[in-house]
């Protein structure tokens, strides 16, 4: 059975509902305005709550999405604070990469961690400082066991919190680079070989010209 009061309810519900979308943000009424007019104060403070709620819900969602994209990234993904270049988050992919725990990694530096050369991390900086971005640069990124890992980086200004932070993706090209380098030293030893069988062939030439005369 539905009482009366739980349909005074709902509907009140529906009407502040179809009202949020009516009003304009800045268009609710001070304590001067509505003075003693308790019913429209009372309004007031219901429009501001739900629009506060659904706000957060929005905002909850958003993060919601981000940490799960975040965590579930085939690629390293690492949150640094811009102002002191201080690690503030690392993805699990990371983690594995570089062989520092989330805990060893967070609250310390790249520099502190040893993970990148000085004068890589200057020309990062400068880049972000320049135009507020970094695309595919490459750079070496040392592992916790001083293995040398080949890194495109890229990198975007976020504000976490009021506070302007910077995400950076760490795209591992090690074996790109490494079948790079066996290619070419393939190619020089094809040459190499092509040379010598070239000069081979023509040492025979002369041999059997000589022998022919």
């Amino acid at each position: 059975l539905v009482t009366s009061d739980h349909v005074l309810a709902e509907t009140w519900l529906y009407v502040i509902g179809a009202i949020l979308a009516l009003v304009p943000p800045n268009t609710i009424p001070d304590e001067a305005e509505v003075s003693l007019n308790l019913p429209v104060l009372i309004f007031a403070l219901l429009v501001q709550r739900a629009r506060r709620s659904r706000a957060e819900e929005g905002l909850r969602l958003s993060e919601d999405k981000f940490s799960k994209a975040f965590h579930a990234s085939p690629e390293p993904i690492s949150i640094y604070r811009y102002q002191d270049a201080v690690i503030l988050e690392v993805n699990e992919r990371w983690t594995s990469v570089y062989g520092y725990s989330r805990e060893e990694a967070v609250g310390h530096t790249a520099l502190e961690l040893n993970l990148v050369e000085p004068e890589d991390r200057e020309k990062i900086k400068g880049l972000l400082e320049k135009q507020g971005s970094v695309r595919e640069f490459g750079a070496d990124f040392k592992t916790k066991r001083g293995e040398i890992r080949h890194v495109s980086l890229s990198a975007e200004q976020i504000v976490i919190n009021n506070e302007l932070c910077v995400i950076f993706l760490h795209h591992d090209i090690t074996e790109r680079k490494r079948a790079e380098e066996q290619l070419k030293t393939s190619s020089v030893q094809l040459r190499a070989l092509s040379e010598s069988l070239r000069r081979a062939k023509e040492e025979e030439g002369i041999r059997i010209a000589r022998e022919l005369h």
